[in-house]
């Protein structure tokens, strides 16, 4: 690790634990009216579900205890943005490549085109493209193809389903083999976003550089 990248990665850690510090108190007055704040110096701190959970030591009883706080609770946006959220993916190393996405109740197909990956941060951007009705059903039959005779382990959210193998296997790879490439990087461009772990908050796009 780079010394620079050390320092940006603390210090962005160190900025986020005040902040949710800060809006936990704020929190635990408005739910307990407890404004013991010097109490609560120690927490941990995980993301489960669309909440921040934050354990800490009652202090009070001396016990373990959890506050489970709706991660909108550390948000101001006064408007939400559009989220971007990724459907599947049909490539992959080491992270999504392509795949479709759904944004402002459609769906695009998304590709990658820039990986930093030579950094600490590794952060994908993708591009985000309009398909015709024709192309985004040829993509949706063919991964539907996919999911029955492969599995659904490329699928995210409730579609989502470990690999397990089938004996069908073969028979896809051979059947996909007939397939014309695709290259739905020469479609319009609705911009860009960068790849993001919490996939249903996914960061707002840039629209492209003309």
């Amino acid at each position: 690790m780079k010394k620079t990248e050390f320092y940006r990665l603390a210090g962005a850690f160190w900025r986020l634990k005040g902040h949710i510090f800060d809006y936990w108190m704020n929190w635990r007055e408005k739910q307990y009216k407890d404004k013991r704040i010097f109490l609560y110096d120690k927490f941990n701190i995980d993301y489960i579900d669309k909440t921040v959970e934050i354990s800490y030591k009652n202090p009070d009883t001396g016990e373990d205890a959890i506050d489970i706080i709706p991660i909108s609770h550390f948000l101001y946006d006064k408007e939400p943005e559009p989220v971007i959220t990724m459907l599947w993916y049909s490539n992959y190393h080491d992270g999504p490549l392509s795949g479709l996405a759904e944004y402002s109740g459609e769906k695009y197909w998304f590709d990658m085109v820039q990986n930093d990956h030579d950094t600490l941060f590794h952060i994908r951007t993708f591009g985000l493209y309009k398909l015709s009705l024709e192309e985004l059903e040829t993509e949706e039959k063919r991964h539907q193809l996919f999911r029955d005779m492969v599995g659904h382990h490329c699928d995210y959210g409730d579609n989502y389903a470990p690999y397990k193998g089938k004996d069908t296997i073969t028979g896809f790879y051979e059947i996909s083999e007939t397939w014309e490439d695709r290259d739905y990087t020469k479609n319009e461009c609705m911009g860009v976003f960068d790849e993001c772990l919490l996939l249903e908050i996914s960061c707002k796009i840039t629209p492209p550089r003309v």
